[in-house]
């Protein structure tokens, strides 16, 4: 018999923009990776969770690194899930250094259903 994430009620991993924008994850855009947005985006998410029935809400930032940052990071970008204000304002101020003018969306996903890596 063979295992997986289902049967064990493990959230599944969003690795890609691709995979966070599919339309089986439900995700609602609730904001932009500003600093000082923390709280203002949090309320956008339980508010969106209310509306989607969601009862463990994950806010996830799709970052997309500027153009030469691929080599550095060894990336082109990815989800990443945000825990807390603290870690928000650390990823908000560093958007200029790795995403140049392009502020990263922020969406709501089921955390129950979807994770991130990082």
């Amino acid at each position: 018999m063979r295992a997986n994430n289902e049967q064990y009620h493990l959230p599944d991993y969003l690795w890609t923009r691709e995979q966070l924008l599919a339309l089986e994850v439900g995700a609602v855009q609730i904001g932009k990776l500003e600093p000082g947005a923390y709280e203002a985006v949090k309320q956008a998410m339980e508010q969106a969770a209310q509306e989607q029935g969601v009862l463990t809400p994950a806010m996830i930032a799709d970052i997309i690194f500027k153009e030469g940052m691929l080599n550095e990071v060894g990336s082109a970008g990815k989800p990443y899930r945000i825990l807390d204000g603290a870690q928000w304002e650390e990823f908000a101020r560093e958007v200029p250094v790795y995403c140049g003018e392009n502020v990263p969306d922020v969406y709501m996903v089921d955390g129950a259903k979807y994770t991130t890596g990082a």
